[in-house]
């Protein structure tokens, strides 16, 4: 059996491509909100932490056995003065399966749609 080479999904275009670039920008905000909290002369005196969860679960999805359904969650805990503030957030993306792996939200590879004489090739 000839398994292909594992390729590398790219995190950035991954996280761009959950819940139509929505999931990335939340990244980024909830990253900062928690380090400036962290950070905060307010705050500064009790050494609270600020945490940030991602999860990510994938299931089989579609008819093609090349696509999966990411579920994606972001928990966020950023400190206050007075204890915390939870934000949790569950979505769901289908992105396909390419070769070795490489997860992305458009196929990689559609094949051929067109013959040579310009008629839609039916394979």
């Amino acid at each position: 059996m000839n398994t292909p080479k594992v390729r590398p999904t790219d995190l950035g275009e991954f996280a761009s491509d959950l819940d139509a670039g929505i999931f990335g920008e939340k990244v980024a905000h909830f990253i900062s909100d928690i380090a400036q909290a962290v950070v905060s002369e307010e705050l500064n005196a009790k050494a609270i932490d600020g945490k940030l969860t991602l999860t990510f679960t994938m299931k089989r999805f579609g008819t093609t056995g090349s696509q999966v359904m990411v579920t994606h969650k972001l928990d966020a805990k950023i400190p206050t003065t007075h204890g915390h503030v939870n934000e949790i957030e569950t979505k769901q993306t289908a992105m396909y399966v390419n070769e070795g792996g490489k997860t992305t939200f458009f196929m990689e590879n559609q094949g051929q749609m067109f013959s040579k004489e310009g008629e839609t090739n039916p394979s």
